[in-house]
């Protein structure tokens, strides 16, 4: 699907704020906002941080526009397992949700942009989704996503396991989803930047992932070496054999206390309608 991104926010009367603090009211009250509504990781970086680290293969550069150049203040935002229960709550508010083609994403992106209209003082911002292809990107040899877990390792949120391509948190584990982007052209962010996470994992753990890793891809090879570079799987593929690729995401902290909820889970990798449909009840309940 591609939709008009990056998308323009902004209030009725438009204004720069050129304070040098700006952007830490701006960032506060999204952390606030945001935080009410599941959507609980929120990390601010310098555009030209992500830009200069990611590289062309791996995903796109968001141009550059407005007087903050490569200081331009940029917000990326995710999620936790605090997410599902008020996303099933506004599916009960609102049936509309349950009409889309993919329900959470549109919570994601109706919340985002309702807390950003609410908190923003008039300054706008463009948003880039990580479920949908964005127009106004370069580089990338044609790809329309922003590559997220490349920013977040850019910024020192996660580490990025090349076995398993699961980007960890020191906190959360595995278990949390980049959603979006917001980029605050004409803000400039004056934070330090933070320093690369080092690897957590042993090399024990790392064999274990990869073992996870070819059972998922291909449950009748034992030989590691299948695991060269590979093309990212189907999501009907993953679909099919969800509970492996939760194995995966298992894999690095078993029994991790930020884990997902059963029907979380299902719904995360199969996008299920029975799921939602059953939590719903449950939530009713």
């Amino acid at each position: 699907m591609l939709v008009q991104s990056p998308t323009p926010v902004a209030s009725s009367s438009p204004k720069h704020l050129d304070n040098s603090k700006t952007w830490e009211r701006i960032l506060s009250r999204l952390k606030t906002g945001l935080a009410l509504f599941g959507l609980d990781v929120v990390s601010p970086l310098a555009l030209g941080w992500y830009n200069s680290a990611v590289p062309p293969e791996l995903g796109v550069c968001i141009p550059v526009a407005g007087s903050a150049g490569d200081r331009t203040f940029s917000v990326l935002i995710g999620n936790t397992k605090n997410v599902w229960r008020p996303f099933l709550e506004a599916c009960q508010r609102d049936p509309s949700l349950l009409q889309e083609q993919h329900p959470l994403d549109a919570y994601v992106e109706r919340t985002v942009q309702a807390v950003t209209e609410t908190v923003l003082e008039g300054q706008s911002c463009r948003m880039f989704w990580a479920h949908a292809e964005s127009e106004g990107l370069s580089g990338g040899n044609g790809s329309r996503y922003v590559a997220m877990q490349r920013m977040a390792a850019a910024i020192g949120m996660a580490y990025v396991d090349n076995n398993s391509h699961l980007a960890l948190h020191p906190k959360y584990g595995p278990w949390f989803a980049l959603r979006c982007v917001l980029v605050f052209d004409g803000v400039e962010y004056t934070g330090t930047k933070p320093s690369a996470l080092k690897n957590p994992l042993s090399p024990e753990t790392e064999s274990y992932i990869r073992m996870a890793v070819r059972t998922a891809r291909n449950p009748s090879s034992d030989n590691l070496s299948v695991l060269g570079p590979e093309e990212p799987p189907s999501f009907n593929a993953v679909r099919r054999r969800w509970h492996k690729w939760v194995a995966i995401r298992d894999a690095p902290c078993p029994g991790h206390p930020w884990r997902y909820t059963r029907d979380q889970l299902e719904y995360h990798y199969t996008r299920s309608r029975a799921v939602l449909e059953k939590a719903l009840r449950q939530l009713k309940r």
